[in-house]
């Protein structure tokens, strides 16, 4: 790309100096005629180079903006006219070829991850801290609490006040024990966190697990490692994907 674009410049500028020259020349033989016809062959020249240039600043700008907003669908056309700046396009389309792959890459993760998810008996929430929007659950969790679907965690406040004050002030590498009142039976819930951050957003990972039955001590060391690993794969699979620009 480099020496073709190189070469472009070169002969380019060589051109335009050569019309200059013979601007000059022609002028000092006080030859007119072919001096106005040469400046005018020079501003046809400027006007082609200024309108090429231009152009490959309207499609950068273009790039620009799909790149801010997540859009790497867009295809530049590399076949067409103005020698020298099909290196660009190329170059455009390979980054956005680039950001397209490793997108359904990290689609392809969340899936695997969400199926794992599913798979195990721990209930498992993730929710944004600030705002409390839910930004994962899974299946395990939706049977231990008997609700489908909610959007924020102020939803348990009505049928699990408790859980939900517990869930709320919980932090760090601390371990606690609530007990739910679920269609007048007791179900006690040992539940842990973690918080993480991504970007400017503080998640929190919640893991819980009914302990109406003894849990032993390998069952309880198998229980935090999978907290670790589940942190460290969502952190993964949520991190926007413009974080790969820096």
């Amino acid at each position: 790309m480099k020496k073709n674009y190189k070469n472009y410049i070169t002969t380019r500028s060589l051109l335009l100096l050569l019309t200059i020259a013979g601007i000059v020349v022609l002028a000092f033989y006080q030859q007119y005629i072919l001096t106005i016809f040469l400046a005018t062959i020079l501003l046809l020249q400027l006007l082609l180079w200024y309108r090429k240039h231009l152009r490959i600043l309207q499609e950068f700008q273009q790039f620009v903006e799909g790149v801010k907003y997540h859009d790497f669908s867009q295809h530049f056309n590399v076949n067409g006219k103005g020698f020298g700046f099909s290196e660009f396009k190329e170059g455009f389309n390979a980054i956005n070829n680039e950001f397209l792959s490793i997108g359904k890459e990290r689609e392809k993760q969340y899936q695997y991850l969400q199926k794992i998810m599913d798979l195990v008996d721990t209930g498992i929430l993730l929710f944004d801290m600030n705002t409390g929007d839910v930004g994962w659950m899974n299946e395990a969790l939706r049977k231990i609490l008997s609700i489908p679907f909610f959007k924020n965690i102020e939803a348990l406040h009505w049928r699990y006040s408790n859980l939900l004050q517990a869930i709320k002030e919980l932090s760090g590498k601390k371990k606690i024990v609530v007990t739910l009142n679920k269609e007048k039976v007791h179900i006690k819930l040992q539940i842990s966190c973690s918080i993480f951050k991504v970007e400017d957003t503080h998640m929190k990972l919640i893991v819980i697990q009914n302990i109406n039955e003894v849990v032993d001590v390998t069952e309880s060391q198998a229980w935090h490692k999978l907290l670790r690993v589940l942190t460290h794969e969502i952190m993964n699979s949520i991190a926007p994907i413009s974080s790969l620009a820096g």
